[in-house]
C-alpha cells in the first residue's frame, strides 16, 4: 500500500490543480468550494456575499449564581428580574414579544428550557414577566439551581 501512495502525485499539487479556475472570495481571501463536477464538490452556483446584518429574532440573558439557590421564591424573583431587564431592552428597541423561554440548570448540571407563547405578541412588560413565571412553573425543581436564563422571541 505504501508503494501505491508513493507513486501518486503529491497532495499539494493535486489540490492546486483542483483549485485552478475556481471563483475568488471577496478581497482575494482564497477560493470558494470545489468544481461542481468533482466528487464532494459544491452543487449549484456560489451566490453573492450578503452585506446586510441579519435581523435578530430573539434576545436572552443567563446568570450563573456564585451560590446555588434552593428557595423557590428566590428563584422566581430572579426570573422576574431577568424578564424585566430583558423586556425593558427589547421594548425600548421597538420589538414585541411573542414567546418567553426560561432555562434552569441545577447543581448537577441538569439543564432544561421551557417556553410560553404570548398570543397576540405584546409590548407589555407585565405580560412578559407573567409568561416567564408560567414557564418557570412548568419545572419540577428538586435540586439547588446554579443558573437561570430568560429568552424573549420577537413577534412578527
Amino acid at each position: 500500500m505504501l508503494g501505491q501512495l508513493h507513486r501518486q502525485r503529491p497532495l499539494g499539487r493535486a489540490v492546486g490543480q483542483r483549485q485552478q479556475g475556481l471563483p475568488q472570495r471577496a478581497g482575494g481571501l482564497g477560493h470558494v468550494g470545489l468544481d461542481a463536477g468533482e466528487p464532494g464538490g459544491q452543487q449549484g452556483v456560489v451566490g453573492a456575499l450578503v452585506t446586510e446584518p441579519r435581523k435578530p429574532v430573539s434576545r436572552g440573558r443567563q446568570e450563573t449564581f456564585p451560590v446555588d439557590i434552593v428557595d423557590s421564591e428566590r428563584i422566581a424573583d430572579q426570573v422576574r428580574r431577568l424578564a424585566a431587564e430583558l423586556s425593558a431592552e427589547v421594548l425600548a428597541a421597538g420589538e414585541t414579544v411573542a414567546e418567553v423561554g426560561v432555562t434552569v440548570r441545577t447543581a448537577t448540571f441538569w439543564e432544561r428550557t421551557r417556553t410560553r407563547r404570548i398570543t397576540p405578541p405584546t409590548s407589555d412588560p407585565a405580560v412578559v414577566e407573567q409568561a416567564a413565571l408560567v414557564a418557570l412553573g412548568r419545572f419540577e425543581i428538586r435540586k439547588p439551581v446554579r443558573l437561570l436564563g430568560v429568552r424573549l422571541v420577537f413577534g412578527p
